[in-house]
């Protein structure tokens, strides 16, 4: 089973990114605010996160960071209706695996299907 965390603060893109990308044996998280991912994801511990970039509150930006250094094996994919350089740089260097433009959705659901199916990396032993 495969854990896809979803952010984004309208219910209806959560939904349709839910019915694009996961499949029935997935497990889901939807957040509404980043805020809520942050503190969702140290118990849920996804392996891929879908993450909108303008949120209120702290936004996608700082979520990234965050989730970034609390889970760094999750494979975090920013989803914005907004693109440009900027954009695309600040999501790169926050952390963020691949921005994909909301309009290209059919990218989202094959580089996350990608990553979901993926063999998981081993864990690092603490005994070493």
């Amino acid at each position: 089973m495969s854990k896809l965390m979803i952010v984004d603060d309208h219910a209806g893109v959560r939904t349709w990114i839910r019915e694009l990308v996961a499949l029935g044996s997935d497990e889901v998280c939807e957040c509404a605010s980043a805020e809520e991912a942050i503190l969702a994801a140290p118990q849920f511990q996804p392996r891929c996160v879908t993450m909108d970039l303008r949120m209120p509150g702290l936004g996608g930006i700082g979520a990234v960071q965050a989730l970034r250094s609390s889970n760094p094996a999750a494979r975090i994919f920013v989803v914005s209706a907004f693109d440009g350089p900027d954009l695309r740089c600040a999501a790169a260097a926050a952390g963020a695996h691949r921005y994909v433009v909301k309009e290209d959705l059919a990218q989202l659901r094959a580089a996350v299907r990608a990553a979901l199916d993926a063999p998981a990396a081993p864990q690092a032993s603490a005994a070493g």
